[in-house]
């Protein structure tokens, strides 16, 4: 099992109707990390992008144990 923080720029109309596509990242997290240790790290990665409009979420990917990835919203 692989976790990760997955961070979505929310788009501003005109990024919508100019056809930007939406600016995401992802990073592998510690597995055993607690949702407030993955918040952290969100805080720190937005602060560095300049992202104030965005959504975050802690992805937990089972795809290695033949299993579903579950998606959680943190913020």
């Amino acid at each position: 099992m692989k976790v990760f923080l997955e961070i979505e720029k929310i788009q501003t109309e005109t990024e919508t109707d100019l056809g930007i596509p939406t600016s995401m990242l992802r990073v592998e997290v510690p597995a055993d990390w607690l949702d407030e240790q993955i918040r952290e790290k969100c805080e720190e990665l937005v602060t560095t992008l300049g992202w104030t409009e965005y959504k975050a979420y802690k992805h937990i990917c089972r795809h290695d144990e033949s299993g579903q990835c579950e998606r959680v919203e943190l913020i």
